[in-house]
């Protein structure tokens, strides 16, 4: 396995879009440890918006979707030799957008209503989740070897699915 420092800056290297998936080692014991790390940034900002339970719900329910998604992907492209590498990619560049948004989702939940929010951070959060897509896309791109447009398309598909099953779970459809 790579050493750490390695590993965080090949991670922040996909989110500046200057390496992909392949750059990380398809290491079992990375794959897991980036999985737990997802979970537990999920967990504590999901937990900022809903209860202890919707949280473990939400953000287990999220990984599962995540998973899945990238699974099949990659099996109808016939890629699942890079299962390990996508997942790890998308967990580990997920762990870093989810520290960086931590503080202005506090900000936001610490408010007591909507216009209480200063623009600068709901700007910097709006900023912060189309770089997100950004990223997402090109992991999709990179992993399934097609196109930006193609990659554009399925992250549109795999957002708004992720955004339908965390309604579903937080409406208590789901649950």
């Amino acid at each position: 396995m790579m050493p750490i420092m390695k590993i965080i800056r090949t991670l922040t290297d996909i989110c500046l879009l200057r390496a992909g998936p392949e750059d990380l080692p398809a290491s079992p014991v990375l794959f897991r440890t980036l999985l737990a790390l997802y979970f537990v940034v999920g967990l504590v900002v999901n937990q900022l918006q809903s209860k202890l339970h919707d949280s473990v719900l939400l953000t287990g329910i999220e990984l599962l979707v995540m998973m899945m998604v990238v699974a099949i992907l990659l099996h109808f492209r016939r890629l699942n030799t890079r299962y390990q590498q996508t997942i790890s990619a998308m967990a580990g560049t997920g762990v870093l957008f989810g520290i960086v948004a931590w503080p202005l989702l506090s900000v936001i939940a610490g408010s007591e209503a909507d216009f209480d929010v200063s623009p600068v951070v709901m700007t910097l959060l709006a900023m912060l989740m189309i770089w997100s897509l950004l990223v997402t896309a090109h992991i999709f791109r990179r992993a399934l070897d097609i196109g930006p447009g193609q990659a554009a398309v399925i992250t549109i598909a795999y957002t708004i699915t992720m955004l339908i099953v965390a309604a579903m779970v937080m409406s208590g459809i789901a649950s």
